[in-house]
């Protein structure tokens, strides 16, 4: 399947951003340049490829929805250190990769020991800086979103024949939570065009999972990490015969990451003889 794939800005350093225009050539979108040549919409026609993100507080996006069209014939995404490349990855690798496989920010890290590990509560609070406190002693983070907050994820994909695929997941916290197990979740599979906005209503007071359902009724919705036949439903769609085809597109994406190209084909690629039964 030819998918293409294009905490780490600071808050102000983007402004808002608003509306479904989308950008032109070699535009700027949340101070990360995007080349979003649209002129050969028939390249390989019949294969997947990815055609929009949407974003909704995730990290420093904050507040407005942003809207990145991605080139159907090839797409660079660049900008300095802190820019949001990262960010952008980790949004994509969180609809495409089962939770059992999903490390976020390997795209950044490289092989050196990183302290800001990021995982899913610190992109829904917009964790953006850790600081010493001095008086408690201890490491905090500067958060952009304290209080109850939603999030959103929304890919599209196009084959140039078909109808599109929308693949969503939203995200909703309490108050003041920050683990893992406060975080409530849907993903959601529809054969069109599906935007944040019309999400909206359903998950930003709470996710209202039965009235998604009704809203989306020839999608596939599914709730609370309980997520196996929304990833099953994708690679029907995408015609991915092996799940572990995901867990590859998660660690191609954090290729500076790799310690052993060995090691990547044993436990990503090939399949274990039988003589190891």
């Amino acid at each position: 399947v030819g998918i293409e794939q294009p905490h780490g800005r600071l808050p102000g350093q983007f402004g808002q951003r608003a509306g479904r225009k989308a950008a032109d050539a070699g535009s700027q979108v949340a101070g990360v340049a995007f080349d979003a040549d649209r002129d050969a919409p028939t390249i390989a026609a019949g294969q997947w490829r990815l055609a929009e993100v949407q974003l909704a507080n995730w990290g420093t996006f904050d507040g407005a929805i942003t809207r990145i069209p991605i080139a159907r014939k090839g797409h660079l995404i660049t900008g300095p250190s802190g820019s949001g490349k990262s960010s952008l990855l980790d949004a994509i690798a969180v609809v495409m990769t089962p939770d059992k496989w999903l490390k976020l920010n390997q795209a950044a890290q490289g092989s050196r020991v990183r302290t800001d590990q990021r995982n899913i509560p610190s992109y829904l609070r917009g964790a953006w800086s850790r600081t010493v406190d001095d008086d408690e002693d201890r490491v905090v983070s500067a958060l952009l979103r304290r209080g109850a907050t939603w999030s959103a994820i929304v890919l599209r994909f196009e084959n140039g024949v078909d109808a599109p695929v929308s693949l969503c997941r939203v995200f909703f916290m309490k108050g003041t939570a920050t683990s893992n197990a406060d975080v409530n979740d849907l993903c959601l599979i529809d054969r069109s065009v599906v935007d944040i906005r019309d999400l909206e209503p359903y998950v930003r007071s709470g996710i209202e999972t039965r009235k998604v359902q009704a809203a989306w009724p020839n999608g596939l919705v599914t709730s609370n990490a309980k997520h196996a036949p929304f990833y099953a439903r994708l690679r029907s769609i995408f015609g991915i015969a092996n799940e572990t085809a995901l867990q590859l597109l998660h660690k191609t994406q954090s290729a500076k990451n790799l310690d052993s190209l060995d090691q990547l084909f044993r436990e990503s690629m090939l399949e274990e003889p039988a003589t190891f039964a």
